[in-house]
């Protein structure tokens, strides 16, 4: 009976590992507060903030947060600047400071190459001054046209000052996430994001912990835990036993 029950459990690991390694994204969007309500309740595990606390200003590359240890890295597929601006409030959604970066390009690929693969990442998209925002991750999933903008509104009126949450989630480790902008060439506009959350993969360390403590817990079934009326062995000085 437990080597059945045994081989019950390592089938629906099994089962659980395929299932999980064939699943699609789950994506999340649009309305900030609902959606990252939805996406906080299907991210497998605690969430980790990057808020953009800080005050920077590059074209190339920069990895966050600002001063280590590295979390992910941010570059453009353009020479847009990238800032870390507290000088548009509409543009911050979280703390005093939001990553803002030039879009006066025909089109833009904002790339995060994180350090450590993750399961899901959310961030706040402000001031859309763009046509549509595609997404692509390291895995080859790739969905079009998640966000709509509002590019061909007065610049810096009301319609620009929008504000739409991204998420995604999936249960296959991904490492890098692609924001692919389109018709982003009003002049002197800029993108906001901000309030950015992501879960990552567990260290090799907290994996063994895991695995440790389900090898305790079949230990405690097969030698504590027997359900009532399964196989005896006599001990000695019962029946049965000389």
């Amino acid at each position: 009976m437990k080597t059945q029950f045994g081989r019950y459990v390592i089938a629906g690991w099994i089962t659980i590992c395929a299932v999980g390694m064939e699943a699609a994204p789950a994506y999340f969007f649009n309305d900030p507060v609902t959606a990252r309500s939805a996406f906080r309740t299907a991210a497998p595990g605690p969430l980790n903030l990057e808020s953009f606390e800080s005050s920077f200003s590059t074209i190339g590359p920069i990895s966050f947060p600002v001063g280590g240890p590295t979390a992910f890295t941010v570059s453009s597929s353009a020479p847009a600047g990238i800032y870390g601006r507290d000088d548009f409030p509409r543009g911050v959604t979280h703390g005093s400071y939001s990553m803002a970066i030039d879009e006066d390009n025909p089109g833009l690929t904002l790339t995060f190459a994180f350090s450590s693969p993750i399961y899901a990442f959310g961030l706040d998209v402000n001031d859309l001054n763009f046509g549509t925002m595609s997404f692509a991750d390291n895995l080859g999933n790739m969905n079009t046209q998640l966000l709509v903008g509002d590019n061909g509104g007065p610049i810096g009126g009301p319609d620009y000052q929008n504000l739409q949450f991204f998420g995604v989630v999936n249960t296959t480790p991904f490492s890098t996430v692609q924001l692919i902008f389109a018709n982003t060439t009003q002049l002197s506009g800029t993108i906001f994001l901000d309030y950015l959350e992501f879960t990552a993969v567990p260290e090799p360390s907290t994996l063994s912990m895991l695995f440790a403590g389900g090898l305790l817990a079949l230990i405690a079934w097969k030698w504590i835990l027997r359900p009532a009326g399964g196989p005896h062995t006599p001990r000695l000085g019962e029946p049965g036993r000389s």
